[in-house]
């Protein structure tokens, strides 16, 4: 059977104040006095008893049965408790010093913070990696690309745990990239050009759990919603990274519809890419059957890649050779102004 804590009959034990600041500097040794200290943490402690006068005009004594009953002395003559308590030095409560620890921990951490966001280190602290080479410029700026980041340290950690405004986002990404008139939408398309045609049904309602989540995650949203551009486009992955490759999880986020391949299941392609301008803007085939029909430029005629481009020291791409080595042979005279 379990004991009680503390006995709360009137005749045995007092009401401890467990959320006064101050307590009693006695109450160590168990024999703490009964009015205890004040607000401030003065001892107000005298005499054990406030002794009454009877009816008779004598004094009796008047400490409490928790206390210990009536002494054998009694009063004084003058009315006085003869039983003086010795005075103590009162300590701060339990309750007291751990809400003074807490306010010392808050106030130490709120000024290393403040110390922190002053620091000249404090991007490099915070920041979550490095942008890309063709962002590399804007390292200096978050503002260039981060709506919330003039809205100081509240606005950041409201666009941490809350949606952020995406068009607002979106327009700085729009003052240097041209997207059309639809720029936030998938692929910069008109929604009647994104909604799919000649599919089963069945295929396009179709959503597992692990597109879901993968949907939630990337961000992805409706047809008819804005889009945020870092839902494909993810930074702060290196200086080396391509933040314009998409792996199969963002693809899926949006396209649903499984095919088995190209030719079985996955919708036609049309007329793309070619309703706009390829990538290359020197068309190749173009200029070989236009300038080289002559006997005298046939030997001249490029026959293989490697005539005008070499790989890049990476070898991630191919790259012109140069003026001397891909195009003097032919143009050098237009320059020296002896050309046909």
């Amino acid at each position: 059977m379990r004991g009680r804590l503390q006995r709360f009959d009137y005749r045995r034990s007092s009401y401890h104040r467990v959320t006064q600041d101050w307590v009693c500097g006695h109450a160590a040794a168990g024999r703490p006095c009964q009015i205890g200290p004040d607000a401030n943490g003065h001892c107000r402690a005298d005499f054990e008893c406030r002794p009454r006068q009877n009816e008779d005009g004598r004094w009796g004594c008047n400490r409490s049965e928790a206390a210990g009953g009536r002494c054998e002395n009694g009063p004084l003559p003058d009315g006085s408790c003869c039983r003086a308590i010795p005075k103590c030095q009162p300590v701060r409560s339990l309750p007291a010093k751990r809400r003074a620890v807490s306010r010392w921990v808050m106030a130490v951490s709120i000024g290393l913070i403040a110390v922190a966001m002053g620091s000249s280190a404090m991007k490099t602290a915070f920041s979550p990696g490095d942008l890309s080479a063709g962002h590399g410029l804007l390292n200096e700026d978050c503002s260039v690309c981060h709506t919330a980041f003039n809205a100081g340290p509240s606005g950041w950690i409201h666009a941490a745990f809350f949606q952020n405004n995406i068009e607002a986002d979106n327009h700085l990404c729009l003052t240097c990239h041209n997207l059309g008139d639809t720029p936030n939408t998938a692929h910069s398309q008109p929604p009647s050009a994104l909604r799919p045609t000649g599919l089963d049904s069945s295929q396009t309602s179709r959503k597992t759990l692990t597109l879901a989540m993968t949907r939630s995650l990337t961000g992805a949203h409706e047809e008819e919603e804005a889009l945020a551009c870092m839902s494909c486009h993810t930074e702060h992955k290196g200086r080396n990274m391509d933040i314009s490759l998409m792996s199969n999880d963002q693809c899926q986020s949006c396209h649903e519809s499984a095919f088995l391949s190209f030719s079985q299941g996955h919708p036609n392609f049309g007329s793309y890419p070619y309703l706009r301008r390829t990538g290359i803007a020197f068309d190749h085939v173009s200029h070989i059957k236009k300038h080289f029909q002559d006997e005298e430029f046939v030997a001249q005629a490029p026959t293989t890649c490697a005539h005008c481009h070499a790989p890049s020291i990476d070898g991630a791409a191919m790259v012109t050779s140069g003026f001397e080595t891909s195009c003097a042979a032919c143009h050098a005279g237009e320059i020296k102004g002896d050309a046909r």
